[in-house]
């Protein structure tokens, strides 16, 4: 909270920052394929992936090369997968708690959320968020009778050297600040739990807007959640 007074004062520097780097960075597409498949062998599996660009998979050409595919790819020869991806580049917390009620009840073994960085960005505070994200869980819970729901760390921003000092400072911080509070939220849930990142997204896991992940990144990522889905 001591930093808060030193973002006060550089707030007309950082709203320039965001705004520039709106403007100038590289706009890529969501990738294409089917979000949603039947694919293995062995014991059935219900699976969502519910989120933002990450989740879209923005940074890949296709599916299967995103967040989704690459956990799919990395359970396909131990399960048979039913998966769903539900997700939109820009999503916030708040605005995937408004797709819940229209989306069809049914249900899901193991639900995968990549939220937080839009958040962020937007500006939403840790206490606001933190309610946000422990509605959606409940929500999640309730409307898809889930045994499993595992939340991804946010990326650390600081590392995104697309952001200009000191917006990259700010963010950076804001981000461990909701990390170390979903860290704690969900440290003793019964279902929810709180998967800490398996890599750093420095530049050589950018893709070529230097803010989304590759597909190498997608690959490590989809792989550390297809770790926390199997059963222990």
């Amino acid at each position: 909270m001591r930093d808060l007074p030193i973002v006060a004062v550089l707030a007309p520097l950082l709203i320039a920052q965001a705004k520039r780097v709106r403007a100038n960075m590289l706009k890529l597409p969501e990738a294409t394929g089917s979000r949603t498949g039947r694919v293995g062998k062995g014991q059935c599996l219900k699976l969502l992936v519910i989120g933002d660009s990450a989740a879209a998979g923005v940074g890949v050409s296709h599916q299967d090369a995103a967040l989704g595919g690459q956990i799919v790819s990395h359970l396909m020869d131990e399960f048979h997968l039913d998966w769903d991806v539900i997700a939109e580049a820009g999503a916030t917390t708040a605005k995937v708690l408004a797709w819940i009620p229209a989306i069809e009840r049914q249900n899901y073994d193991a639900i995968v959320v990549s939220l937080g960085i839009n958040d962020v960005t937007a500006g939403v505070t840790r206490k606001q968020w933190m309610r946000q994200q422990q509605v959606l869980v409940q929500e999640l819970m309730t409307r898809f009778s889930t045994n499993k729901i595992i939340i991804s760390q946010i990326p650390g921003l600081e590392n995104f050297e697309v952001l200009p000092q000191p917006l990259r400072w700010c963010l950076g911080m804001q981000s461990k600040r909701f990390n170390t509070i979903a860290k704690s939220t969900w440290s003793d849930h019964p279902i929810c739990e709180f998967m800490d990142l398996p890599l750093v997204f420095d530049q050589s896991l950018m893709a070529s807007d230097k803010f989304h992940p590759s597909e190498d990144a997608y690959r490590i990522w989809g792989e550390a959640f297809a770790r926390r889905i199997k059963p222990k």
